[in-house]
């Protein structure tokens, strides 16, 4: 669960189970490799890529949203690269 955290950020109990929460409903969907990565209130989204065209479903896409939000996030996203091992080393030496 650690790598769904931004590196430096504080870990927060509540952060884990929004996350949890969230995975296992897109899971539960039919959706198999996803992550959501928590950036404080938003949820960024990665599923394989395989699975995008499925994603790309105006009423799943509200589910999904209206879901996530009853979770605790504000806001939800799609990271459009989609699901990747480690994205959030990419942001490593680049700020």
């Amino acid at each position: 669960m650690l790598t769904r955290i931004p590196y430096g950020n504080a870990l927060k109990e509540e952060d884990f189970i929004k996350i949890e929460k969230a995975e296992k409903y897109i899971m539960d969907r039919g959706f198999r490799a996803i992550r959501v990565r928590c950036h404080d209130d938003l949820a960024r989204i990665e599923v394989d890529k395989q699975d995008k065209g499925k994603l790309f479903n105006e009423d799943l896409l509200d589910e999904i949203s209206d879901k996530l939000k009853e979770f605790g996030f504000k806001y939800v996203t799609l990271d459009l690269e989609g699901y990747r091992v480690g994205s959030f080393n990419e942001t490593i030496g680049n700020k």
